[in-house]
């Protein structure tokens, strides 16, 4: 098949991330290892998640452990307890996300030697957070966290350095691991402030729980929209951390402890975040569109250098 040339053109488009890289270094022993340790990783995702939702062994559901604090009426950023359904979606997001490194094309992926890390240690703080709310009253599942949400944005901070290379990359990786991220972030801000309760502290320097409520959700939108609009437009963090607002959302407007201003702000903030994150998918695509337009393919041209009509 012809290569394709670039007609030249006085209109220069930029696109805002880097070009894939689609020479592979040479598999290493470490490859397989990492395969095998993210695999390890997503069976005790699993399996602690099983236990702790109380669908597997003798344990109570998170809703029910140390009185039900995770239950949706604690504080004004507890969430309804339907949002125990992000779990398993997760781990179906996650299970995709592992088969797909053992796929041929995926073992020494430049791509998934600076993530696949970051993401295994993420599932085993994810699966710590749901065992120390079981086990502990004292708000130590707010560490690990933490340490889950950071991790997993250190991976989308390296899925921009590397950009996918193909739509099945972008939907088999970019995806799952944005949908993680945007939910680990949301998550968090929920565990601080059900450690806030059990510290008695909800009204801290006596300023009221509404304002820090209000104060957390802006900077976390702050740093949504750092992490969405990077890449062409990392929509599914947006879609990650929007199901666990949602979940805010439906416990302040129906459960006990309802804040209609939290909800407002929450609600305006999110579409904020999916207009500005799908407008940068429009511009990009409309750039791409562009360039596209000014590619004259080698056929199309006779020996002597005219253009064929």
């Amino acid at each position: 098949d012809a290569a394709p040339v670039e007609e030249e053109t006085d209109e220069e488009v930029v696109l805002p991330f880097r070009k894939p890289v689609t020479d592979d270094p040479e598999p290493e022993h470490l490859d397989g290892f990492r395969r095998i340790t993210l695999s390890i990783s997503w069976v005790l995702f699993v399996l602690v998640g099983l236990f702790a939702l109380g669908w597997m062994g003798p344990w109570p559901s998170v809703l029910d452990a140390n009185d039900g604090v995770y239950a949706g009426s604690t504080t004004l950023m507890s969430m309804a307890s339907w949002h125990i359904v992000a779990w398993p979606l997760l781990w179906f997001l996650m299970l995709l996300y592992t088969l797909y490194q053992w796929s041929p094309s995926q073992y020494s992926a430049v791509r998934n030697r600076a993530t696949a890390w970051y993401v295994l240690n993420a599932m085993l703080l994810a699966s710590g957070t749901l065992l120390l709310v079981h086990f502990q009253d004292w708000g130590l599942e707010v560490l690990t966290s933490a340490a889950a949400a950071l991790l997993v944005s250190r991976a989308v901070r390296n899925l921009n350095l590397y950009t996918e290379r193909t739509v099945r990359e972008r939907y088999l990786v970019d995806q799952p691991i944005g949908i993680f991220t945007g939910w680990m972030l949301i998550f968090t801000a929920t565990s601080l402030f059900t450690a806030m309760a059990s510290w008695n502290v909800l009204n801290f320097l006596f300023i009221p729980e509404i304002v820090w409520a209000i104060a957390a959700l802006l900077v976390l939108l702050v740093m949504l929209s750092r992490l969405t609009l990077t890449g062409r437009g990392r929509l599914s963090i947006a879609v990650g951390f929007g199901f666990g607002t949602a979940a805010i959302i439906g416990s302040r407007l129906f459960g006990q402890n309802q804040s209609f201003l939290l909800t407002v702000i929450a609600v305006l903030g999110l579409f904020s975040i999916f207009a500005a994150t799908e407008n940068r998918r429009y511009q990009i695509a409309s750039a791409e569109k562009r360039v596209m337009e000014h590619l004259v393919y080698l056929d199309d041209i006779e020996d002597d250098g005219t253009e064929r009509i």
